[in-house]
């Protein structure tokens, strides 16, 4: 057809050609398949030609593995329908994919110069704790989806490639509310990119191989896994609405993240290890004074300030590049959240929120700042050069990087290993009394009250 308004529906029955089984020629053709059997056994099942539009919504697809499976430059919806083909499909117009499969067996699951669409806009917001509904996957053995130059709109799905390969280009947009999250697992040599909701849940969930968010903090703590020490953080200021209880087995990395805990007459009870690991519990401070007072016994670890000076090979940083960091956990290499430091390019920090920020060198350089305990590496975004960093229990700094002194910012952090200073500190964060801990608040109490004669006297 060339130049002329046509309609096709194919709703059944089996179409086999030895080239293209469905060749839209460029003209104003609207195509709606909802069954059928489709094969090719030359060349990609489907050509869908500029001007075009074609709307997928079923059928069985067929087509050989070393070949595109669709190649579309008109406006090309797929619903419910899987694909799989060298390159998944090759776009160069309009591409819009509801949910359903599609693979790239020796390429990308979808190479795209045009607009690609994943999901849709608006989507139900839905609890972590659901299982997967029906989303788009985009799966390749190099990049999940490579987008050359053109738009991407994020709203659903997982994108599957190799290490940092799991979307290549830029995305345009995401579902409000959302943001792309990588995560790689060492052991499949894959990368997953998912969308996860921004800070309108309770609790967050940070582990090597996933993120999640809870709508409350006791179904967070629950879903640790026993005896596993489990980061969980809050994305917001909470008040409960039931008594919280750590259960046994449980090793919590407890987070206040800048938030606070409104008790509003519940308890807090620890059966586990609860560990406040954002609470300033040095010598200095009048918490540290209590907790030295009642023998309490805490972990205090240093983090340190780091410049990164090169690259494994003896490269220099490049600074027209971006780099990303990341520790590695349980055998796996996930990235590292970090802010720079007040528009001071070249210098970060380390963040315990969600932070989008890339990293750049100044001066060949990179500073990285309150950095604790691990072996990272930082990784350059386009080449995947990397850099080795490690940090010892000792405090050394070692591989490709050195301690920064110029800018020693030196903060303690602690893990409450009792359950006695679990709940001490988490009562003075938050405001909560607890019976049992009357003495502990009494002390807290006639100290205050020292300091303010004190400092009444030296007022007189």
């Amino acid at each position: 057809n060339y130049n002329y308004t046509m309609y096709i529906n194919i709703t059944g029955g089996t179409i086999t050609s030895s080239l293209n089984t469905l060749y839209i020629y460029s003209g104003t053709v609207n195509t709606h398949i909802t069954g059928g059997t489709l094969t090719s056994t030359n060349s990609s099942v489907i050509n869908n030609a500029v001007y075009s539009t074609l709307t997928i919504e079923g059928g069985t697809f067929s087509n050989p593995e070393n070949v595109t499976a669709i190649s579309n430059s008109g406006t090309l919806t797929t619903k419910n329908v899987d694909f799989t083909g060298s390159t998944g499909i090759s776009n160069s117009g309009t591409l819009n994919v509801i949910n359903g499969n599609i693979t790239g067996l020796s390429g990308n699951g979808i190479t795209s110069s045009g607009t690609v669409t994943l999901g849709v806009k608006g989507k139900e917001e839905s609890t972590d704790e659901e299982k997967i509904k029906e989303v788009p996957v985009i799966k390749g053995t190099e990049y999940g989806l490579y987008n050359n130059g053109g738009r991407l709109y994020y709203y659903d799905g997982l994108l599957i490639g190799k290490e940092i390969k799991s979307y290549g280009g830029t995305i345009t947009e995401t579902e409000p509310g959302y943001q792309a999250r990588r995560t790689y697992d060492s052991e499949t040599d894959l990368e997953t990119t998912s969308l996860e909701l921004i800070g309108s849940y309770d609790a967050r969930i940070t582990l090597p191989d996933y993120n999640l968010n809870f709508i409350d903090l006791q179904s967070a703590i629950n879903s640790a896994t026993d005896n596993v020490s489990t980061r969980i953080s809050l994305l917001q200021d909470i008040t409960l609405d039931s008594d919280i209880v750590i259960p046994e087995n449980k090793i919590i990395e407890f987070y206040f993240n800048g938030h606070t805990v409104n008790k509003n007459g519940h308890s807090i009870t620890n059966n586990g290890e609860f560990n406040i690991m954002d609470t300033d519990t040095s010598s200095g401070s009048l918490i540290g004074a209590i907790l030295s007072l009642l023998n309490i016994d805490t972990k205090t670890k240093v983090n340190k300030n780091i410049v990164v000076y090169e690259m494994e090979d003896g490269s220099k940083l490049d600074s027209g590049k971006e780099y990303s960091l990341e520790v590695l956990k349980s055998g796996k290499y996930i990235e590292v959240d970090v802010k720079e430091e007040k528009e001071d390019v070249g210098r970060y920090k380390v963040s315990t929120t969600r932070s989008l920020d890339k990293l750049k060198s100044i001066n060949g350089n990179i500073y990285i700042n309150n950095l604790p305990e691990g072996e990272y590496r930082l990784v350059e975004n386009i080449s995947k050069k990397t850099s080795i960093i490690q940090i010892t229990e000792d405090g050394k700094v070692k591989g490709n990087a050195k301690e920064n002194y110029s800018n020693k910012e030196i903060k303690a952090e602690s893990k409450a290993l009792s359950t006695s200073s679990a709940s001490l500190i988490l009562n003075i964060q938050t405001g909560i009394k607890v019976i049992r801990y009357g003495l502990i608040i009494g002390i807290l109490t006639f100290i205050t009250s020292i300091l303010l004669i004190y400092r009444k006297k030296l007022r007189n």
